[in-house]
């Protein structure tokens, strides 16, 4: 990759990580749910690779298979890794519950 398309990736990364904190800090967005949040920023994130793509030629946005492409292998990760943190949160939240529960135990 030339330093150009790792400076455009690069801008890309940095920006979904502000969508990140925008979506998911109950300091700006309180009244929406945690799903609707989700939404919000997978949807942002797709507008803002379609920008990119148009802007930086990073595929041709006039063919649909492209974007066929693109949203098949964007929704595959974005199931994968979603699938994987909810696992990895109840997983430390029951952790969390049982240490919790011995602790309760031994000051009884």
């Amino acid at each position: 990759l030339s330093v150009n398309t790792c400076m455009q990736f690069l801008v890309m990364a940095v920006l979904v990580v502000i969508l990140r904190w925008v979506f998911f800090t109950d300091l700006l967005i309180k009244r929406w749910s945690m799903i609707a949040r989700m939404v919000g920023m997978i949807g942002v994130v797709i507008l803002l690779v379609g920008v990119f793509a148009a802007v930086f030629g990073w595929f041709p946005v006039d063919m649909p298979t492209a974007w066929l492409a693109f949203l098949l292998s964007f929704f595959t990760c974005a199931v994968v890794s979603t699938v994987v943190s909810v696992a990895k949160e109840k997983s430390e939240n029951k952790k969390l519950q049982s240490a919790l529960d011995k602790l309760k135990e031994c000051e009884e």
